[in-house]
């Protein structure tokens, strides 16, 4: 939630991919009815960002959190370029920020940084590192053949994350442009451990690779046969070269 940056962040550089993240899991969970009269409530315009801010200000209070004053537009320009350029801003654009005497500069700047190829870059970067690892130079050059660009048009052209997450795991592209989405599976190498031990925390934000021989020890929902059910939700997908390039297909047995 990018309004949240006019205070000072609790994480930094990831703060906001994890955000992405987390938001993705609330959006595609349905909101009761009486939660959303709830959130009409304490949200009197009743937009998108008021409903988060709601949502997080009742975490605070849940937890007797007293959140930090707003910071001041020095450091927010040095952390919103930092979040979603990934750089700091050279001097021209930071003066140029504190002398708008706009009320609402912090909004049209935030908006301007998600215009820019500065934007798609960092977060293309970072996405590749949440969703893929690190790797080595040979490895990367693979990737920035399909991958990379299937990045890129993902934050350039604003697209849903629901949509992303499905393209991903279910490595059927239905048009060129989404052909990379298959190498999150690909790269894999048919291996569908790994698969399962990427996937669960990329999507599901909880690691599983401690349960594969027991029960978790500590958090107790997760269970062996959630590690051993997705190993076997992958097992029959089979890497495949084709005219189209790198594709997934599924073995008749398994």
């Amino acid at each position: 939630h990018l309004e949240a940056m006019h205070k000072p962040p609790v994480f930094h550089r990831l703060a906001l991919p994890f955000a992405c993240l987390l938001l993705s899991a609330i959006i595609a969970c349905p909101v009761s009815l009486a939660q959303n009269e709830s959130l009409k409530q304490t949200s009197p315009g009743n937009n998108e960002s008021e409903q988060i801010d709601a949502l997080i200000q009742s975490a605070y209070d849940k937890a007797s959190i007293q959140p930090a004053e707003i910071c001041s537009d020095p450091q927010f320009a040095r952390r919103v370029y930092i979040d979603l350029a990934g750089r700091i801003p050279t001097l021209d654009e930071r003066q140029t920020f504190l002398d708008d005497p706009s009320h609402s500069k912090r909004t049209e700047l935030i908006d301007k940084l998600l215009q820019s190829e500065d934007y798609v870059q960092n977060f293309a970067d970072t996405f590749d590192t949440l969703l893929m690892g690190r790797a080595p130079n040979g490895k990367i050059a693979e990737r920035k053949k399909l991958w990379r660009p299937y990045l890129e048009n993902v934050f350039r052209n604003n697209r849903p994350w629901d949509a992303v997450a499905r393209e991903i795991l279910l490595a059927r592209p239905q048009s060129p442009e989404h052909a990379g989405a298959v190498w999150f599976l690909y790269d894999r190498n048919d291996n569908a451990h790994a698969i399962a031990e990427a996937l669960s925390p990329a999507f599901f934000g909880i690691r599983i690779d401690c349960v594969q021989c027991h029960d978790h020890m500590i958090a107790s929902e997760i269970h062996q046969q959630h590690y051993w059910g997705l190993v076997a939700f992958f097992n029959r997908s089979k890497n495949q070269q084709t005219n189209a390039g790198p594709r997934i297909s599924e073995s008749a047995i398994g």
